[in-house]
């Protein structure tokens, strides 16, 4: 695929990204004082141990729900904006998935659960009930990755940030009551977050149905299929994905201990805190490009990738220099261990944005296994030196492995996106003129908000 490099990209189109992908990273941001002090009383109540207990049950949900979608989020944006699928049909569609990973992972349990507790929880005790909660995390972490792509897939970020808005919130308040007043421990901090994604998903659920008011929609086996064939490709890449995310956690547990993960799983806050500016654009970068109408994918991604660049590279440089104060006067002087793999984790974020967005570009012209297959090398290479140095330098080690491949993932997509778009590296990494240009206009137009409110506000 060829693109002409003298093709100006509209500013008024990458403006309109911007302000959506703004409204979700206001929001995220919004809530990052109130998340941060929900993980503050939570480790203050249940402790390291606690916390790494929490991090391996959610990571544990995490990792079936992510591996039984099989991509299909992906495709159901893909297949949303190019009009073979309406809201409706991709709904009720993927409600089949569910229910038949659902199915499979009970069965998993039955089979395998002593082995996975044994390899992963030794010396720590868990309820059946502890373990009953954390599976009915399964369902909702399925609907709530699903329905959140298909609202910023449709460009629906206000009602998105709507529901991001409102399950921190209550999961803020069900924490206070079930954990500090009533003590019920990793139990409580269980069915808080349930709780919380569960009004998220009715929310969203609501909202998409509303909009697709009369459509037609049939749940449908081959519709089914359809999905994962597209989204099978991008799956493939999530294997590697799954490593970046979740593997580390079950390593640091298996070679060291649960409350080692607890510690590490605090330098994953600031290291999510960086990964959530391309996150609040990703989708809706992947709708604006996927969209018949745009010609020049290459260059709407490029602009993207550039700013988001720089933006992340501020933010990590920002809170490495913060957290060395920071950690310990919120966690205690024990998470101090939290504070070196947190330092080499920011540089290893911004690899990771950065090749996040440059994905987009792939999944936009129908090619997703070119991302797959570069994220699932990168992610056996995170894995192959996450075994060896895990067990040589602990927490710093995992940092490492992390940093390392989220590299090889940023320089491979670079390479591939370069070559296949025609253009050269310095339109990823360089802000033009019309960049400037783009945000001097979203300031004045903020400002102009800003000054509107407070005009009707007097009134």
């Amino acid at each position: 695929m060829q693109v002409c490099n003298h093709v100006p990209i509209s500013i008024e189109r990458g403006g309109g990204l911007i302000r959506k992908g703004a409204v979700v990273f206001v929001t995220n941001w919004m809530l990052l004082p109130l998340n941060l002090l929900t993980s503050v009383l939570v480790v203050r109540t249940v402790g390291a141990e606690g916390k790494g207990i929490l991090v391996l049950l959610e990571n544990s949900v995490q990792l079936l729900a992510s591996l039984g979608q099989f991509g299909t989020s992906v495709a159901a944006v893909y297949y949303l904006r190019q009009g073979k699928f309406n809201v409706r049909q991709l709904i009720v569609n993927y409600l089949l998935l569910v229910i038949g990973v659902c199915i499979v992972a009970l069965l998993l349990a039955f089979v395998g659960g002593e082995y996975f507790l044994a390899w992963f929880f030794e010396g720590v005790s868990l309820s059946g009930l502890t373990l009953a909660i954390a599976a009915a995390l399964l369902p909702t972490t399925m609907l709530n990755d699903y329905l959140s792509a298909l609202l910023l897939g449709l460009g629906r970020s206000a009602t998105y940030s709507y529901a991001k808005l409102a399950a921190p919130i209550l999961y803020f308040v069900a924490v206070c009551i079930l954990v500090i007043v009533l003590k019920q421990g990793v139990s409580g901090v269980l069915v808080s977050y349930v709780l919380s994604q569960l009004l998220m998903v009715a929310y969203m659920w609501l909202q998409l149905w509303r909009w697709g008011r009369g459509q037609y929609c049939r749940p449908s086996c081959v519709g089914v299929a359809v999905l994962i064939c597209y989204g099978v490709r991008h799956w493939i890449g999530t294997l590697g994905s799954l490593v970046f995310k979740r593997a580390d956690s079950f390593l640091l547990s298996y070679f060291l201990n649960v409350s080692a993960v607890g510690y590490y799983s605090i330098a994953l806050v600031f290291y999510n805190a960086v990964l959530s500016i391309p996150r609040a654009i990703t989708t809706l970068l992947a709708g604006e490009a996927s969209d018949k109408a745009n010609v020049h994918p290459a260059l709407l991604v490029a602009r993207a990738a550039r700013n988001i660049f720089w933006i992340m590279s501020g933010a990590a440089i920002a809170l490495a220099l913060i957290s060395s104060w920071l950690i310990p006067w919120l966690y205690g002087p024990d998470f101090i261990q939290a504070i070196p793999p947190l330092f080499i984790l920011m540089p290893a974020a911004v690899f990771m944005g950065f090749a996040s967005i440059l994905y987009i570009f792939f999944m936009s012209i129908g090619r997703p296994g070119v991302g797959g297959v570069i994220t699932f090398v990168s992610g056996i290479v995170n894995l192959a030196f996450s075994v060896t140095l895990i067990p040589l330098m602990g927490l710093t080690g995992s940092a490492i492995a992390t940093l390392i491949g989220a590299g090889i993932a940023a320089g491979l997509y670079l390479h591939r996106f370069v070559n296949a778009a025609h253009l050269g590296p310095l339109k990823l990494t360089l802000i033009t003129r019309d960049d400037i240009d783009m945000w001097i206009r979203e300031f004045a137009r903020w400002q102009a908000a800003v000054r509107k409110i407070r005009c009707d506000s007097r009134l």
